[in-house]
């Protein structure tokens, strides 16, 4: 059991550094017990009796949030309070008048559409999640009471396969939000 253990962790520690580069490994255990955490609520809803919290928006929402939360405080520690709001207005570099007085354009420009970008992330985070694993139950609980439970099994199983893929997406997700906040250039 360690050694399959410590092989997940090893497989997901490689491709958070594999995505992110060496400073990615002080995600790893934020990224590895979101999807853990995630997974393990997805496959909830397979067990008689009981319901994926995920399939509940306020579960997402707050998970969701989480990430927002901890990204917004990576960017702002590793950038800075001015590489921040250099990140978030495009991180321009005019070269000439022609560049300054674009800049004076494109600036407030980009600062407002990356602001509004970083709150849509949260939002899109959760509502795919919760679409999908909701989705998945409604299927489930439709598809078992109009036939016998042996045929429905099939659809458990691709209800296990979307609830690995939802958390993998998950975490995915928050690996890219990180690297594109903590980047200088984006």
């Amino acid at each position: 059991v360690q050694n399959i253990v410590e092989l997940a962790v090893d497989t997901l520690d490689q491709f958070i550094v594999g995505v992110m580069g060496p400073t990615g490994r002080k995600f790893t255990t934020f990224v590895g017990t979101l999807f853990l955490y995630i997974l393990a609520m997805n496959l909830m809803g397979l067990v008689p009796g009981l319901h994926s919290p995920t399939s509940n928006i306020n579960t997402t929402v707050a998970l969701a949030a989480t990430v927002f939360l901890y990204v917004q405080y990576t960017g702002l520690t590793s950038l800075g309070i001015l590489g921040y709001l250099d990140h978030l207005s495009g991180s321009p570099r005019p070269k000439g008048i022609g560049g300054y007085l674009i800049c004076l354009i494109s600036v407030p420009f980009n600062f407002v559409l990356h602001t509004i970008g970083e709150f849509i992330k949260p939002l899109s985070l959760s509502v795919r999640l919760f679409g999908n694993i909701f989705a998945g139950e409604v299927l489930l609980t439709v598809i078992s009471s109009l036939i016998f439970v042996g045929a429905s099994i099939p659809f458990m199983a691709l209800e296990v396969l979307v609830g690995l893929i939802q958390a993998i997406i998950f975490a995915v997700l928050t690996i890219v939000y990180f690297t594109m906040t903590t980047s200088s250039t984006h």
